[in-house]
């Protein structure tokens, strides 16, 4: 069975879509009210494993504005790296 949980990711919290508009708002990056989607692997049988997962920040007009990788080693730290303003970030 695959399962998705809001908790696996960012502080941890039961919405991470909120921690991650916190992080955005941290980081002074107010326009990117567009979608958001998360790259990441599922849960499998109740196990998880995340190397890194991708949260891809959208503005309203489909430009890509910001991507948060999410890495996660094997002592059970999370670390975050913000790229603000992709370069070759282009709508799909």
């Amino acid at each position: 069975a695959l399962a998705f949980h809001d908790r696996d990711h960012g502080d941890g919290r039961e919405d991470a879509l909120a921690w991650l508009e916190s992080v955005l708002e941290g980081h002074g990056i107010h326009d990117a009210d567009g979608e958001v989607w998360l790259h990441t692997y599922p849960r499998v049988l109740g196990y998880t494993f995340k190397p890194v997962s991708f949260w891809y920040c959208h503005r309203a007009d489909g430009t890509l504005r910001a991507v948060l990788a999410e890495v996660n080693n094997t002592f059970g730290e999370r670390h975050c790296y913000l790229l603000d303003e992709p370069r070759y970030g282009v709508p799909c």
